[in-house]
């Protein structure tokens, strides 16, 4: 099936643009709504607010920042406001006050001098820090970025020195605060941490991503296959999602769908807790089994192989392998036999079942698993190169 372009088109910015916008943030309405009406009353009443919004890496604390400030900024009632973002990752202490100051310089008639700067002591560049913001005569949104990297004094003196200049400071936290800094969690005003996203959740932001991006139309089944690699192997997060595709991009710019063996090992590459055996594990395993189990796994490599464009296989497909596997041993067939095989091949990582039926809102409790699709955790042509070996083996 071909996902239906919903959304106008925008083109490569909507993935490579680390500052990019949705045209709307899906499933964070209330945390976008809220965000907004606190930080319109601050300015409107000239208060200042610490924010802190907590949640995994690239569950979107970014964006909703973003999209609020943006919304304020082009608001005519707050005309005087400006935002400053700093990234707060892999930065001395030193090198952060130098980006507070160059932010803020930008936005000031003053010019300092880069080389005096750079002489400074760490205690004459809080000075020109407190300067620039008492001369300033805007109302400033200061928003950091990945704060948990923030040296732990620096971090509560600009939290107090946020109020003193009436400044609003949003910090954003990758998880949670480093324990070393939990007491300071006290002096934020408004506190905020994002849950996860659930499967269609997150398939529906990977969807308008892929959307915004692509004038062309992608298969559903591209889009559900990588939200289920970051369901099985990573948390549910869109940046995940989007660094992936960003490494696609200059294949799926031309096409609908990438083939099943390119996209299984993407999973090598992406996922640093891939599950997976070795290839000397994987192969002891084959070798090992009964003749039945080899001729199915030879059966499930070829499906595959022979339908690159499939990224999934249905339980019902399934039996059929396991049928024709029987059939050619003129072995019984056996339900039990065929259900216990499919929950091992599970166990070993070899199939792994989708959640996609959570979003086409098929699962039924009684017959979920009779209903689900799987797909492989390890590239089909591995398997088939095992298969090979040991039936010259035998």
């Amino acid at each position: 099936m071909i996902a239906k372009n919903k959304t106008n088109h925008i083109g490569p910015k909507a993935l490579f643009d680390p500052y990019f916008i949705p045209p709307k943030i899906l499933f964070r309405k209330n945390e976008q709504n809220s965000l907004l009406s606190i930080l319109k009353d601050s300015l409107e009443d000239r208060f200042s607010l610490n924010i802190l919004f907590q949640g995994n890496q690239g569950i979107g604390k970014k964006v909703i920042i973003n999209k609020v400030v943006q919304e304020i900024i082009y608001d005519k009632d707050f005309m005087n406001s400006i935002k400053l973002s700093i990234d707060c990752r892999e930065k001395t202490t030193e090198e952060l006050m130098l980006s507070i100051i160059m932010a803020m310089e930008k936005n000031t008639n003053i010019n300092l001098d880069l080389n005096l700067l750079l002489s400074s002591k760490l205690s004459s560049l809080w000075g020109f820090i407190k300067f620039l913001f008492k001369k300033s005569k805007n109302q400033t949104l200061l928003i950091f970025t990945n704060a948990e990297h923030l040296e732990k004094n620096f971090f509560k003196k600009l939290l107090t020195f946020s109020k003193e200049v009436k400044l609003d400071l949003i910090s954003t936290v990758n998880n949670r605060l480093r324990n070393s800094a939990l007491d300071l969690l006290p002096e934020f005003d408004y506190k905020k941490k994002l849950k996860l996203y659930n499967y269609h959740q997150l398939f529906s932001i990977l969807e308008q991503r892929v959307h915004l991006t692509f004038s062309h139309e992608i298969y559903d089944d591209f889009i559900d296959y990588l939200t289920d690699l970051i369901f099985e192997y990573y948390i549910p997060s869109p940046g995940k999602g989007i660094d992936i595709l960003r490494d696609l991009y200059p294949l799926l710019k031309t096409q609908s769908m990438l083939n099943n063996v390119d996209m299984t090992e993407l999973s090598h590459t992406h996922f640093d807790h891939f599950q997976r055996s070795d290839d000397f594990s994987l192969f002891n395993y084959i070798s090992e089994e009964n003749v039945l189990t080899i001729i199915f796994l030879d059966g499930l490599a070829a499906y595959f192989l022979n339908n690159p464009s499939k990224y999934y296989i249905s339980f019902e497909n399934l039996r059929e392998l396991y049928d024709l596997s029987v059939e050619s041993l003129e072995y019984q067939k056996n339900e039990d036999e065929y259900i216990s095989m499919i929950k091992i091949l599970e166990s070993l990582g070899i199939l792994i079942r989708s959640n996609k039926s959570k979003r086409l809102n098929l699962i039924n409790q009684r017959r979920s698993y009779f209903d689900a699709n799987f797909f492989l955790g390890i590239n089909p042509s591995r398997i088939k190169a095992m298969i090979d070996a040991v039936f010259g083996k035998i």
